[in-house]
């Protein structure tokens, strides 16, 4: 087996073939963005030298993609009452392991209606009472995306506002 270092991870790939020549791969996802040295070490055997892979091969690694979804506790709310919404936000990375971190503005088209820290990922508010006059409205959560994740928006999300 080969062992396969990117930056900070590493994983295991299995040999197999004949006559003097292997294969083998195995996955890593690195945590941190920007250039990360790859280096590839074989232990060696009873027939073959240990050998590590030239110094040198860098991999460049971008930001991964993000999702935003926005979930509201309920789609009508009394003006006054405003104080009975919640409105939640959860944000998925692109690749298992890396924790959403950073901020989610939840807004309408016109008014921000929360500025939100995520923890593990996710985020809630209650809005005020009177926080809104009656109406029908369009809400989005934006994600400022993160040293390792892209920014992302929610699709809208209708709430409306009744007397």
């Amino acid at each position: 087996a080969v062992t396969v270092t990117l930056g900070t991870q590493m994983c295991t790939a299995p040999l197999s073939g004949t006559g003097g020549s292997s294969t083998g791969s195995c996955a890593v996802i690195e945590g941190s963005v920007g250039q990360n040295a790859l280096v590839a070490s074989y232990p060696g055997d009873s027939s073959w030298d240990r050998s590590t892979s030239p110094t040198g091969l860098n991999v460049k690694v971008g930001r991964a993609s993000s999702t935003t979804s926005l979930g509201l506790s309920k789609a009508s709310i009394a003006v006054g009452s405003e104080h009975v919404e919640r409105l939640t936000v959860k944000v998925l990375p692109q690749y298992p392991g890396v924790t959403p971190k950073g901020s989610v503005t939840i807004k309408t088209p016109s008014k921000t209606l929360c500025k939100l820290k995520l923890s593990s990922g996710k985020a809630s508010c209650k809005l005020s009472s009177a926080q809104l006059p009656k109406g029908i409205y369009a809400v989005t959560a934006s994600y400022a995306g993160s040293k390792n994740l892209k920014p992302s928006k929610s699709s809208a999300t209708s709430l409306t506002v009744v007397k």
